[in-house]
């Protein structure tokens, strides 16, 4: 498989997210942590599985499934979206290269650490009064 999916069998829920086992979200302290898209690619003869993925509280993540890391996505734009989780996704994949990410470790969730929230939203550029994207739109 190559490219994004959100097939649930290509998620791999009963290896990494089984709610009845040791699973990703407990490793990391994250309740609710469940895949919404993952990525298989060959890239110069490697393999390379990466997700995203969110949570109970709305957060999101980046997973690399090769070195076990987990980002979170610090995103001014992402936080204050409504809507889909489809347009959310969109809006990640669209935007991935710029997004400022935060890696999680089980003794560290950067999402608590107030300098790190709002280290994103003291370097945005915009004004939101005049923000009329349609990412700020309900469905």
């Amino acid at each position: 498989m190559l490219g994004w999916s959100n097939n649930p069998h290509d998620l791999r829920l009963e290896i990494y997210f089984a709610d009845n086992q040791v699973n990703l979200g407990r490793g990391y302290r994250i309740k609710g942590l469940r895949p919404v898209l993952r990525e298989e690619e060959e890239e110069e003869a490697q393999h390379l599985v990466r997700w995203i993925l969110t949570d109970d509280e709305g957060h999101w993540y980046l997973w690399s499934e090769e070195d076990w890391e987990l980002q979170w996505i610090n995103s001014h734009t992402l936080k204050k979206m409504k809507g889909s989780n489809e347009k959310k996704v969109e809006y990640i994949l669209n935007e991935l290269l710029y997004h400022s990410l935060e890696r999680v470790t089980y003794e560290y969730l950067p999402f608590e650490d107030e300098k790190v929230v709002h280290k994103v939203e003291d370097h945005c550029y915009w004004n939101d009064d005049d923000w009329d994207s349609e990412w700020y739109k309900d469905d």
